[in-house]
C-alpha cells in the first residue's frame, strides 16, 4: 500500500455508525454554542441581605415548564443527568439545601429573566444556567436546568438615578415590575445595583413576556 492509497482510502463505516458520528458532532456543536450564565445562590457581601438565599434557583425552575426541566422521574435524577461530570454527593447536597428552603417558595414568583452588563446576547441564543456549588470561582459549577433559549433581549441602562428601557425613562412602578420578573423586590433590586451607572441587557426566556 502506498502513501497515496492511505490518503484516498475511505473509512469503512456502516450507515448506522455514520449517523451516530453525525449526531455526536451535532451535540458537540450545540455544547460549544451554548454560553454559560451563573446565578447567585446568596446575596453578595455588598448587599444589605449579605448571605441570605436569593431563591433564584427555584424561581428559575418555576418559570420553566416541567417538561423542559424533567427528562426523568424527579428533580434529583434530573440534576444527576445534567451533571454527570460531578460527584453525586455535590449534586445531592445542592438539592438537599434547596429542599430546606421549600417553606420560602410558597409565595415565590417565577424568575423570567436576568439582567447582565454588556450587549453580547441575541434572541435565539441558548445558555446553560448554572450556580457555584460552593465559594464562587473556587468550586465546581452545577447545571440547574437544560439549556434555555433566549426569547428576546431588551436594552436597559441607568445613570445611577434614572433607569431607561429601550432608551426611554421608566417610572418606579415599571421598575418594580422588572425587578419582580428578575426575582427581586424593588428594594433588593436597587441595593443590588447600588445606584451606580449601568448599561446592559434584560435577557428574557419567558415567551410571553414583553417590555414595550
Amino acid at each position: 500500500m502506498t502513501i497515496g492509497d492511505l490518503r484516498t482510502r475511505k473509512p469503512n463505516y456502516s450507515q448506522e455508525q455514520v449517523r451516530d458520528r453525525l449526531e455526536n458532532c451535532k451535540q458537540l456543536k450545540a455544547k460549544e454554542m451554548s454560553k454559560v450564565i451563573t446565578f447567585s445562590r446568596r446575596f453578595p457581601a455588598t448587599h444589605p441581605r449579605n448571605g441570605e438565599a436569593t431563591l433564584f434557583v427555584p424561581a428559575i425552575n418555576k418559570s420553566l415548564t416541567r417538561k423542559h426541566f424533567l427528562s426523568t422521574g424527579n428533580i434529583l435524577d434530573a440534576l444527576f443527568a445534567l451533571n454527570k461530570h460531578l460527584h453525586k454527593n455535590i449534586v445531592a447536597e445542592f438539592e438537599y439545601e434547596n429542599r430546606l428552603l421549600i417553606p420560602q417558595w410558597l409565595d415565590l414568583k417565577p424568575k423570567k429573566h436576568t439582567i447582565r452588563g454588556g450587549h453580547r446576547w441575541e434572541s435565539g441564543d441558548k445558555f446553560s444556567p448554572r450556580v457555584w456549588s460552593g465559594r464562587p470561582y473556587c468550586s465546581p459549577q452545577i447545571t440547574i436546568a437544560p439549556d434555555i433559549e433566549i426569547k428576546r433581549v431588551v436594552n436597559i441602562c441607568s445613570d445611577g438615578v434614572l433607569w431607561f428601557v429601550k432608551n426611554k425613562p421608566i417610572d418606579a412602578s415599571r421598575l418594580a415590575i422588572i425587578a419582580a420578573n428578575d426575582g427581586l423586590s424593588i428594594e433588593d433590586f436597587k441595593d443590588w445595583f447600588k445606584n451606580k451607572p449601568f448599561s446592559g441587557q434584560i435577557i428574557i426566556w419567558d415567551a410571553e413576556l414583553f417590555y414595550l
